[in-house]
């Protein structure tokens, strides 16, 4: 199966601020699951997994980048797809991968494009501000509770 790993911007637009290691936890989860990792950039924290997708003796990786994206280095992706418009990004990922992996909170435009192509979306966040058991999220049914 082909997972796209995406992070998105910050609240401002900005370039996403990532974990580098979650970014690197999550190729080399991906590369160990045996799936291919599809990228929609080559810096950043998309950079980070794939290097470490690559590292952990990943398959295939692909990228599809925006037009105006910088060239990537020559040897990150084994197939690259480039030149894509902003406003197509998301169904072209979308159509192309089986699931997606959202690092952050999805944007309607990215619930959307996974809905019209069957993708399932996947979103995950970090609980990197988490100090007590107190803080914990409430465990789901059938979960244990705290950490």
């Amino acid at each position: 199966m082909i997972i796209a790993a995406l992070w998105p911007a910050g609240p401002s637009g900005g370039e996403c601020e990532a974990d580098p290691e979650e970014a690197a936890r999550a190729g080399r989860f991906i590369a160990a699951a045996g799936h291919s990792l599809l990228l929609a950039a080559a810096e950043g924290p998309a950079r980070r997994a794939g290097e470490a997708y690559r590292a952990a003796g990943g398959g295939r990786l692909i990228g599809i980048l925006p037009e105006g994206s910088p060239a990537p280095p020559a040897d990150l992706f084994d197939e690259l797809i480039s030149g894509i418009p902003a406003e197509a990004l998301l169904g072209r990922i979308c159509a192309q991968a089986g699931a997606v992996l959202c690092a952050g909170g999805p944007d309607s435009s990215l619930l959307a494009a996974c809905r019209a192509s069957g993708a399932l979306l996947y979103v995950v966040a970090a609980l990197s501000g988490v100090t007590s058991p107190e803080e914990s999220p409430p465990a789901g049914p059938g979960l244990p509770a705290g950490p």
